[in-house]
């Protein structure tokens, strides 16, 4: 098991034509690296991680960067619970690092991303 490089996620996102405002989601975002590169990006980045101390970790990187209420950025999320559990159907770009990702898993992506818009794109390590 491996990272995809930032290099790497720019390079990808830029492959597929991403744009400023698209909505991005990965899918066993770990860290939230590429989420945080797709924000960066100007994309509205969400990040689907199911290990709480992975999420945790993603969660308070960005806590450096909330307001004096309290609150995080805008267009930037991470959730902590089950890529089967997420509706992404509001995606334009869906990533998953999938190489350790279950045929089930895979299936239960491929069966949401029937209910994605026309156009969006699914990228995925396996297939």
């Amino acid at each position: 098991y491996g990272e995809i490089p930032p290099l790497g996620v720019a390079q990808m996102l830029s492959h597929v034509g991403a744009r400023p405002g698209q909505r991005y989601y990965d899918l066993g975002s770990g860290h939230g690296k590429t989420v945080a590169l797709a924000w960066l990006l100007g994309l509205d980045s969400t990040g689907v991680e199911l290990v709480p101390e992975r999420w945790e970790l993603a969660c308070r990187a960005l806590d450096q960067y909330k307001h004096e209420e309290g609150e995080g950025p805008e267009g930037i999320r991470h959730l902590c619970t089950s890529l089967t559990d997420v509706d992404f159907a509001d995606a334009d770009i869906a990533f998953a690092y999938s190489i350790l990702f279950t045929q089930e898993m895979l299936t239960a992506v491929a069966k949401a991303a029937r209910t994605m818009r026309p156009g969006a794109l699914v990228i995925s390590s396996r297939c």
